[in-house]
């Protein structure tokens, strides 16, 4: 983890701020501020390092938001070498109601690949798939993503 944590600081460090309210390597949508970071955690190593850069584990509030990040997977999937993001969102407190974990508040706005999500084997923490056209998926926590972070 700690050289996971490193390796992002010196990613996100090295970049330029595309506005100078958001950290360094974060992109600017609306009030919010963006980052891939360039590694593959589980769901909860992804929360602690969102809050390592004082941002947590992107929650989606709207289809206009939802697309910005949609553009941001396009432009980097190359650069971070991955299909699939964690987001913050989890059913783990109980099966079936999805909430953002650091709020604890129910999701407002979905955009769940059909037939999702379905808790097969286990499942309760929220994916953004761009190879199921950035539909979200409910996956296996242990599972090494790269996290999508928010910082407002």
């Amino acid at each position: 983890m700690a050289k996971q944590l490193f390796t992002c600081l010196l990613y996100v460090s090295i970049l330029v701020s595309v506005y100078s309210d958001c950290p360094l390597g974060f992109m600017r949508f609306q009030e919010s501020c963006y980052a891939i970071l360039p590694v593959k955690v589980s769901w909860a190593e992804a929360l602690r390092l969102c809050q390592a850069f004082q941002a947590k584990l992107a929650w989606i509030d709207s289809a206009i938001e939802d697309k910005f990040i949609e553009g941001m997977l396009n432009r980097y999937h190359d650069s971070i070498a991955t299909a699939e993001v964690w987001m913050g969102g989890t059913d783990m407190l109980i099966e079936g109601i999805w909430v953002w974990a650091d709020t604890l508040k129910p999701f407002t706005y979905t955009n769940w690949f059909p037939g999702e999500p379905n808790n097969e084997h286990g499942q309760h923490c929220l994916g953004l798939f761009r190879d199921k056209g950035f539909k979200w998926d409910d996956n296996r926590c242990e599972l090494k993503m790269a996290p999508l972070c928010k910082a407002t």
